[in-house]
């Protein structure tokens, strides 16, 4: 509701903090239409700043931290639905303890860190965004188990597996194993709001030319209700 007192005005600065603690970018969507100059010398700017582990994080997560390493600008389009249209720049800045010179003078708050629960902890002390409380894999480790993309060989086996949904995200995967059984992660197609036939179109241009062997997907996609 208090966002809604910034609506009609004009910002050239528009910051906010921990934003990862709102649960979707209704908020930020919202005050971006408070981000504007009538006096083109003036540049105007959106800030952010935020930690892994908030109801938000995950949607901040898509929006900042994936697309890019740490420090590197990439540009998006204003209209995500018209590629070719103008484009936004956007820059995810990591701040660790060790990046602040006042934190790290005593060693007292670090303890507390290290103190915390594994996931508390890998996301408070060591900043990692893909910790989350529950999840399947809670020791996945993004410099273990993250590899630099590479030319998947045409006798290796291909697979997918999907979660689908509506109203709630879907999720697509796509599978290969080499020859230790070694199963590799290469392709992830996720999202909400598409018609069931719409989907299956997206997902068949996704694999045009591509061989896959057998697909496996989520039960309750066939339930009436």
């Amino acid at each position: 509701q208090d966002a809604l007192r910034y609506q009609g005005q004009a910002y050239t600065y528009i910051g906010v903090d921990e934003l990862p603690q709102y649960p979707t970018d209704e908020i930020w969507t919202l005050l971006k239409g408070s981000l504007r100059s009538v006096d083109t010398s003036v540049p105007t700017f959106m800030r952010a700043t935020g930690n892994p582990g908030n109801i938000g994080s995950l949607w901040v997560k898509q929006m900042w931290v994936d697309p890019a390493e740490p420090g590197t600008s990439f540009s998006v389009p204003v209209d995500p639905g018209n590629p070719s249209s103008e484009r936004i720049t956007r820059k995810f800045i990591q701040a660790k303890l060790d990046d602040n010179p006042y934190l790290i003078q005593t060693s007292e708050y670090r303890n507390m860190l290290l103190s915390l629960p594994e996931i508390k902890r890998k996301q408070w002390l060591l900043g990692d965004w893909s910790a989350f409380e529950g999840a399947a894999f809670s020791e996945f480790d993004s410099n273990i188990h993250v590899v630099e993309p590479f030319p998947i060989p045409d006798s290796w086996t291909k697979w997918r597996s999907c979660d689908w949904g509506f109203s709630t995200p879907f999720c697509v995967l796509w599978y290969s194993a080499d020859y230790d059984n070694t199963i590799y992660v290469y392709r992830e197609f996720y999202g909400k709001g598409l018609t069931a036939d719409i989907f299956a179109q997206r997902i068949r241009q996704i694999e045009l030319g591509e061989y896959i062997q057998f697909g496996v997907m989520d039960a309750s996609a066939w339930s009436k209700r």
